[in-house]
């Protein structure tokens, strides 16, 4: 279980909180609410009585309107050595969207060789600002983690702000040899589990350019 210290903020005002991580699941305590989720955009109340009128903001039964900053572990592999960094996270939740659902934005930094990485913040995905931030790596390093790993992938059908990641560990060689999405979509629903760019597992590997469907 990781916990992060977090600074919450909303309209109502600002609150030091921590979100807990199994690794699947999200958990919030704000203002004696537990709000929880698989998606850092996307925190429901786990029981709507105990959410007080006037002191949240909910759009389609999830927490909306809010601000949070907080840092995640993050293993740098490197050509001589792996070093444990912070990727600082900002994610802003806005008001509904036009099907009613919140709005999100978000922005990584890194700190890596006193160099300070940061993301445009422009995507709205989890998936884009990591990439920004992984196209800023010196040369030779790498994220340990799922999103870095060689047998992750996402869904053709699209994905979550967060924790969507199809893992193929279970079938490292039929996933290692696909070259375009028909191939893809022939083992897609074999993957073991769904898994967190940020999450790594014993069986890591580092991905090469132009591996499955993500390349």
């Amino acid at each position: 279980m990781d916990v992060y210290p977090t600074k919450y903020s909303d309209a109502f005002g600002d609150e030091v909180v921590s979100i807990s991580n199994d690794g699947k699941n999200l958990r919030m305590r704000v203002r004696g609410v537990v709000f929880a989720g698989r998606d850092f955009a996307w925190f429901e109340p786990e029981n709507e009585v105990d959410v007080p009128q006037g002191r949240f903001s909910l759009c389609q039964g999830g927490l909306c309107d809010f601000r949070i900053e907080f840092a995640i572990p993050l293993e740098i592999a490197q050509p001589k050595q792996t070093t444990l960094e912070e990727l600082r996270v900002t994610i802003s939740v806005g008001g509904a969207d036009k099907f009613g659902f919140p709005t999100s934005d978000v922005s990584l930094e890194l700190t890596v060789f006193e160099r300070e990485l940061k993301s445009r913040g422009t995507s709205q995905w989890f998936e884009d600002e990591l990439l920004d931030i992984q196209a800023q790596l010196p040369t030779g390093c790498t994220f340990r983690s799922c999103f870095g790993c060689a047998y992750s992938d996402y869904s053709v059908y699209g994905h979550g702000f967060f924790g969507n990641m199809l893992c193929f560990r279970n079938i490292k060689d039929r996933y290692s040899k696909v070259k375009d999405k028909d191939e893809y979509m022939e083992i897609m629903d074999l993957s073991i589990e769904t898994v967190q760019e940020t999450y790594v597992c014993p069986e890591f590997a580092i991905r090469r350019p132009g591996t499955g469907y993500r390349g």
